[in-house]
């Protein structure tokens, strides 16, 4: 009896040891798969074909109030058309960004209402959720995401900022609603989270603009002689 008593026990303790170690390994892998970064599908290499399916959610902002006035799948027929709202949409041989305007531009011939302000937003690609970013980042293209992301990991998986571009001016869209916001600090970047939908767009430098503006001017005003240069401060 005691024999069987101590190869019970030395069995539980297998079972205990080989269960820490499952769980150690579980742990491991979970953040492995927490740290790995963003995938993006750049634009320059991506559109839409005949069979996706889309999930589209349209927003309108008139006066102060935003309400959703489109929502659904949407399957692209073989020649890569879909109807919304009656409109007829061509979204296949398209990237990402030029879909979206094409949905918005559709919405608006539907519309007969002045100065509607249209938003529209791809949730899902083939059921995948998604965030869009484009705007002055090197690589402007969509990533799928499994929940909220932040925009430093967005901005990350774009390739980084482009020379021009502005991490004071980040715009994001969600459900209808623009907001802007500086990301120059990196902790700050990391927190604001980003959800499945949204659509971020980076601006162009305020100081990039008024360096471009010298260099046009420089070259508007090559010919002059250099006294002439210089008393008009070029």
């Amino acid at each position: 009896m005691e024999q069987l008593l101590d190869v019970m026990n030395l069995q539980m303790r297998e079972m205990k040891t080989w269960t820490a170690v499952l769980l150690m390994a579980l742990a491991w892998a979970g953040s492995l798969m927490a740290d790995e970064p963003l995938k993006l599908v750049p634009d320059s290499s991506f559109s839409f074909k005949a069979g996706d399916e889309l999930r589209i959610e349209v927003y309108q902002r008139r006066g102060g109030e935003v309400r959703q006035v489109e929502a659904g799948t949407f399957t692209l027929s073989e020649v890569g058309h879909t109807k919304i709202k009656g409109q007829t949409i061509k979204l296949s041989a398209l990237n990402f960004e030029d879909a979206l305007s094409a949905i918005e531009s559709g919405m608006r011939r539907e519309s007969y209402v002045i100065g509607l302000e249209l938003k529209a937003q791809i949730v899902s690609v083939n059921g995948d959720p998604v965030v869009y970013i484009g705007g002055r980042v090197r690589r402007p293209g969509h990533v799928v995401v499994s929940g909220a992301v932040s925009v430093a990991d967005l901005v990350d998986a774009a390739g980084g900022l482009a020379l021009d571009g502005s991490a004071e001016r980040v715009r994001v869209v969600h459900q209808g609603v623009t907001q802007v916001h500086d990301v120059r600090d990196s902790e700050k970047a990391g927190e604001l989270k980003i959800e499945p939908g949204s659509i971020l767009s980076v601006a162009r430098s305020l100081v990039s603009d008024d360096r471009s503006m010298r260099d046009r001017l420089d070259q508007l005003n090559h010919g002059k002689p250099r006294r002439d240069r210089l008393r008009d401060g070029l």
